[in-house]
């Protein structure tokens, strides 16, 4: 399990792709930020692989898009 800071969006997200059948990371849980109410702790199955992020190449992107 992998437990990171994130916000509520991508829960949803996740939910919804985990729903059509993509391969993502199972989320389990989150704990919401009375603080930052759209900041969440979010708890999800793990997954082995490279995660992307705005400064991985393009060749990552496009990769991961095919």
């Amino acid at each position: 399990m992998v437990a990171k800071i994130t916000n509520r969006t991508e829960y949803s997200i996740l939910e919804l792709l985990k729903k059509d059948g993509f391969p993502v990371p199972n989320p389990i849980l989150y704990l919401a930020n009375n603080v930052e109410p759209l900041k969440i702790l979010l708890f999800e199955q793990y997954l082995c692989g490279n995660e992307l992020s705005s400064d991985s190449s393009k060749e990552a992107w496009q990769e991961t898009a095919n």
